[in-house]
């Protein structure tokens, strides 16, 4: 269930804002609220989906150590990666947290389950 992935912040933040447009702020299925990010191929891609439609957009400069998915929830992630400065930013994924890490800086993010999305 762990992964470990390194990133530019500023393109891994393009990406993200134009995820979390496509995902709603409300929904039934609670788990369409977040986005995804598969570190699992040979790409890697992040997905939203409103379940009417849905985007994938590969991300570029992304280092991954560790393959695996996560689920981002849209207010906390978007609120990182806009108000920090560091130019790279590292997620790791652990059976009770996404903790996202910077230079100066390191936030704790709550586990939804990838697999149901």
């Amino acid at each position: 269930n762990a992964m470990k992935i390194e990133f530019n912040r500023e393109k891994f933040l393009a990406a993200f804002q134009i995820a979390s447009a496509m995902a709603p702020v409300r929904s039934p299925k609670g788990i369409l609220t977040y986005v995804k990010l598969d570190a699992t191929g040979p790409d890697v891609i992040m997905m939203a989906t409103d379940s009417d439609a849905g985007v994938r957009i590969k991300i570029e400069d992304v280092v991954v150590t560790t393959p695996g998915k996560v689920l981002f929830p849209v207010a906390r992630m978007g609120n990182i990666l806009r108000e920090n400065g560091d130019e790279r930013l590292t997620v790791t994924l652990t059976d009770n947290s996404v903790d996202v890490r910077g230079a100066n800086a390191e936030f704790h993010l709550p586990v939804a389950n990838a697999d149901e999305y």
